[in-house]
């Protein structure tokens, strides 16, 4: 309820002081919510109807089913109480069993009980539990009774009863002998308690699905709004300075390439490690074990991306944007493609291949937003940061929404028809000379490097704070859905939980971000978003449970919120960055990035194997040591900085 409260009063604030995006996603969440309760007004109420009839459908398929192939000279030879698990009994037994208990599982919440009129009683011949015997009497009275109705018209019945047991839905059928006289009853029917707990479950289905698939469609709309109105200036401008001549892309259409990677790449998230998984087990060939080999494709991918966002500055140099955007979105697609494959090394190659392309595809997108000018570079990056928070939650729950329909290749498949659409917009609109490119751009040189990769703040930062962060990442990436299915998440569901992390992360960015973001908060800032990585991690050691993992996923959704800008910002206010040069000091920012990101499904590969009680507890103190290691390390710079300054006064 705390937590509710807060999220109502952050939308308060938002709406009367958010941006316009905020109060956007706002609107689309609150839409989202709103269209649920909405839909579910009008479909809850029917929902017992229906299941009512399903469920007396079933029941009647079942005892139809039955009384076609029960034995009916042995089943009218049930009249003692040593028959019980005699030969007749049996007969009769086997063919139950074989109805109620078959592979599908379509019939496990049912039960079945047969009846005769014996000796001026109605007794009990069979129970699908075995537990009555073969004469098990009824003290109620036979005349007028529904028993009699049944054997006297030969027709059944539906209703719900109540008895000291519960209460309970069913069909009594008359059984015939070959002669067409009605020689007992058959009852299946179900416990309400358990009919009205599938009940709430599929209401809750119903729910999550309307609800995640309306806020993804919203922000689709949203992203799809800003593309239109980026399209449009950029339109303009063809017009005025000619086909072709365009330097200046609109941030909105840099926005929509970048929405695109994240979400095209996010897709699978929900259930690639489980899929990696399966397929190394399925190959007998390999000598690593399945969860070594399914961090592979993540690694592969982050790698192949983080090397070709370092290369790719030369490989465009030298062959011109045009030719680059079309081989490298190429690529991109046969990523996707090679994916369908279902072999372990094909989705390492198809990973590998996908990160080649998306490396050289977003290093332009940011050489292009560099080129803006400065009033509208701030809101490139903007735009770009925010589509790629967009990318990743649409993705991951439109990938959960699309495996409760189809299988995991044929997920793959929509991923590549889908990632066409890249082909054609970098084609139009990546695929011409800019400014940079034009006059020549030049980075530092290697000594230069060398001297700044050693700057004992630089190695503090980056390897204290940024490494070990983003490494933990993967636990969304990775380790979550492995342990949500062994919990008994589907598929499905963890991709839709994703959006706990997206909502978290929305809820409190702007807050948190301008609190720590004044100079003498900063480093208990990024501290404190390593800290809260950990208390996550010991939540889900400690309780190993589902509202563990969404727990985990709030916090780091909190901590990401914050921590990440926060990250970029104290790096970048560094007087070693500022000497040597931002662009160059964010070169090897992503590349540190890239590489901690290549290391992190191996790290919780190895968490899998020891255990996640252990695992994660080892992952949690290491980012407490790191956390509070940097803070003091942080402090005695300082303190040696302001005595070295004090003493320069002084001469």
């Amino acid at each position: 309820l705390l937590l509710l409260n807060y999220l109502l009063l952050a939308a308060m604030f938002i709406i009367k002081n958010g941006n316009a995006y905020m109060k956007m996603i706002v609107g689309a969440i609150s839409g989202a919510m709103l269209l649920s309760v909405l839909i579910l007004a009008v479909v809850i109420p029917e929902f017992r109807t229906r299941m009512t009839d399903a469920f007396f459908s079933r029941a009647e398929l079942a005892s139809a089913t039955v009384r076609n192939q029960l034995p009916k000279e042995e089943f009218q030879s049930l009249d003692r109480a040593e028959d019980f698990m005699g030969p007749e009994y049996l007969s009769v037994r086997k063919v139950v069993t074989s109805v109620f208990f078959n592979e599908s599982d379509s019939m496990k919440d049912l039960y079945c009980s047969m009846y005769k009129y014996l000796d001026g009683e109605i007794v009990l011949s069979y129970g699908l539990e075995d537990n009555t015997g073969a004469i098990y009497p009824y003290d109620w009275e036979y005349e007028g009774s529904n028993e009699e109705m049944v054997l006297t018209t030969g027709e059944g019945i539906t209703y719900q009863s109540s008895t000291a047991e519960g209460e309970y839905l069913f069909t009594y059928d008359p059984i015939f002998d070959e002669n067409g006289v009605a020689i007992g009853i058959i009852e299946v029917g179900t416990d309400v308690a358990s009919f009205n707990r599938e009940l709430k479950h599929l209401v809750w289905d119903a729910l999550i699905n309307t609800f995640a698939v309306t806020v993804v469609v919203m922000l689709m709309v949203v992203e799809g709004i800003y593309f239109v109105k980026g399209t449009t200036e950029y339109d303009k401008k063809e017009k005025t300075f000619g086909a072709g001549n365009v330097k200046e892309i609109p941030p909105e259409v840099l926005r929509m390439v970048s929405f695109l990677v994240f979400f095209l790449t996010n897709l699978p998230t929900a259930f690639l490690p489980l899929y990696a998984m399966n397929v190394a087990e399925n190959d007998s060939g390999l000598s690593f074990a399945p969860e070594i080999m399914a961090a592979l494709p993540l690694s592969a991918e982050v790698i192949t991306g983080a090397v070709f966002s370092v290369v790719g500055v030369a490989i465009v140099k030298k062959m011109g944007e045009k030719r680059s955007m079309l081989i490298f979105s190429l690529m991109f697609i046969a990523g996707f493609a090679l994916k369908i494959i279902p072999n372990i090394w094909m989705l390492i190659l198809g990973n590998a291949v996908q990160g080649v392309g998306w490396g050289v595809i977003l290093l332009v997108v940011n050489m292009r937003i560099t080129d803006l000018p400065d009033e509208q570079k701030d809101l490139g990056f903007s735009q770009y940061n925010i589509a790629e928070l967009n990318g990743i939650n649409c993705g991951v729950v439109f990938g959960g929404f699309l495996v409760n329909w189809m299988n995991y290749r044929m997920v793959f498949v929509v991923s590549t028809i889908l990632s066409v659409s890249m082909f054609f917009i970098t084609s139009k609109y990546l695929s011409h000379p800019g400014k940079g490119e034009e006059e020549g751009e030049t980075s530092g040189g290697f000594r230069e490097t060398i001297r700044f990769c050693l700057n004992i703040r630089v190695i503090a930062v980056l390897l204290l704070i940024v490494t070990p962060t983003t490494i933990c990442y993967y636990f969304l990436n990775y380790l979550y859905p492995i342990v949500g299915s062994e919990y008994g998440l589907s598929e499905t569901y963890i991709g839709y939980s994703y959006l706990v992390n997206g909502i978290f992360v929305m809820a409190f960015g702007g807050v948190l971000t301008n609190f720590f973001s004044k100079e003498k908060r900063k480093t208990v800032g990024v501290v404190t978003a390593s800290l809260i990585y950990a208390v996550a991690f010991v939540i889900v050691v400690y309780l190993q449970n589902i509202p563990a993992l969404f727990i985990a996923l709030a916090l780091l959704g909190i901590s990401d919120s914050f921590g990440l800008p926060l990250q970029s910002g104290y790096y970048t206010d560094l007087k070693a960055v500022e000497k040597f040069g931002v662009g160059p000091a964010l070169g090897v920012y992503n590349l540190v990035v890239n590489v901690a990101q290549a290391i992190g499904p191996f790290v919780f590969s190895y968490v899998i194997l020891v255990g996640v009680g252990p695992g994660l507890s080892v992952v949690a103190a290491s980012l407490v040591i790191s956390g509070l290691v940097f803070l003091v390390a942080g402090s005695l710079m300082d303190g040696i900085k302001n005595k070295k300054e004090k003493r320069e006064m002084k001469v």
